[in-house]
């Protein structure tokens, strides 16, 4: 270990990270126009929730690393959100609209 931050900080961000990935799976993270990109988004958000040791998340990762992590979890989210509203579409079709009066 390089002791670049200690395991205590580490078990924070990770916390911090797990907390906004169910905030971002269950529809309840507020993403934000003026923040420049979903990294920015998590960042701040990470920020928000653990304070000084979320600063350290770049410590040592480059900008590709972290595109890398975001863009497989967005994927994540992404097929999954997809896959509810496929859910919901199949759902409108198999209900019986006649008690509705729509054709």
């Amino acid at each position: 270990m390089q002791g670049i931050i200690s395991e205590e900080e580490r078990d924070t961000i990770v916390k911090g990270l797990d907390e906004i990935e169910k905030r971002i799976e269950s529809g309840k993270f507020e993403w934000r126009a003026d923040r420049e990109d979903v990294h920015m988004n998590v960042e701040a958000a990470l920020i928000d929730l653990v304070g000084e040791p979320a600063k350290k998340l770049h410590t040592a990762r480059s900008r590709n690393d972290q595109v890398k992590f975001h863009s497989i979890h967005f994927t994540s989210v992404f097929l999954s959100a997809r896959n509810q509203n496929w859910t919901i579409v199949k759902k409108l079709e198999d209900y019986d609209c006649s008690c509705c009066h729509i054709k």
